[in-house]
């Protein structure tokens, strides 16, 4: 019994592995590669846009005053549930590029589109790079360190401190399984030339994620008529 339930863990966990190298490839082969000087771009970008870093006391002015809009929730954009509710936000925008990369999606593709993360604030940013505080044993020691979060401060903070950042998926949730499972191949390459076509044009900035299977995209203030002009440009 032993040996039959060892050689199934195996089968299980090679099949995992496969899946993951086949869809997730290779990050030096990504056309967008994250480096300090694109998140330093990131951050340059937002502050050329007037944008701040957005704290805890900024986010329910900056919702009623409709700077912060909710993530759309519909057939072509899902969010994922593990994501906060207060931080289920972004600007209008990043809502802009949501609406027709979803769309595009779901036509092309035949997927729902899903956003992993939006809008954070320094204090949760904070936490996530160095941790929280808690007493164990009387002592104070922190947990929760998240050792790929980026900085809540300085010239390489998290894009999403601004709000025009969001993650979409590659590994999204399946709602027939109940599990998450990587996107097919194919998929993963139509969101790459989905994603470069706007990157090149100046409409957005990208870099791929592969320790949490996300695209993590910064779109620029000007999207909207950035998106016009690139679309003029293909249709004549």
């Amino acid at each position: 019994m032993r040996t039959l339930i060892a050689r199934r863990m195996l089968a299980v966990a090679g099949i995992i592995v496969f899946g993951f190298l086949c869809v997730q490839g290779n990050a030096q082969t990504t056309p967008f590669p994250g480096s300090a000087e694109i998140r330093q771009k990131f951050v340059r970008q937002a502050e050329q846009e007037g944008l701040q870093r957005i704290w805890e006391t900024d986010l329910d002015p900056l919702k009623t005053s409709g700077f912060l809009i909710p993530l759309p929730h519909n057939a072509h954009n899902v969010v994922d549930d593990r994501l906060e509710k207060k931080f289920r936000y972004v600007t209008h925008w990043a809502i802009d590029f949501l609406e027709d990369f979803g769309k595009d999606f779901l036509k092309e593709r035949k997927r729902v589109n899903q956003v992993n993360s939006a809008v954070r604030t320094v204090e949760h940013q904070r936490e996530l790079k160095e941790g929280r505080l808690v007493k164990r044993n009387k002592r104070w020691i922190r947990v929760g360190r998240n050792a790929n979060a980026a900085d809540y401060e300085g010239p390489e903070a998290s894009s999403h401190l601004y709000a025009s950042t969001i993650d979409i998926a590659k590994m999204p949730l399946n709602k027939k399984t109940g599990k998450r499972t990587f996107l097919p191949a194919a998929d993963i390459s139509w969101m790459r030339d989905y994603l470069k076509r706007l990157r090149d044009a100046g409409c957005i900035e990208v870099i791929e994620e592969f320790n949490q299977a996300v695209f993590h995209i910064m779109v620029f203030k000007e999207y909207a008529n950035c998106t016009a002009s690139l679309n003029a440009k293909t249709e004549s």
